[in-house]
């Protein structure tokens, strides 16, 4: 009988706790590239400031 309400009390501290095992999400960002009226020197951040090429999108995004 013991048993069964240690066992009732236990799983009623472990249903009644904030469950904190997942990992928070990644933090994402959009970059934009525009191989036509891109630019090296801007941000990427909104399609008119978009970077002109892949190379400078990986040397500056990572």
């Amino acid at each position: 009988m013991k048993n069964i309400i240690r066992a009732g009390f236990l799983l009623g501290i472990v249903a009644s706790s904030p469950v904190t095992v997942a990992p928070s999400g990644a933090n994402a960002a959009t970059f934009y590239l525009d191989a036509k009226t891109g630019n090296g020197r801007n941000d990427g951040r909104t399609p008119k400031k978009a970077w002109q090429s892949l190379t400078v999108a990986t040397s500056k995004a990572i």
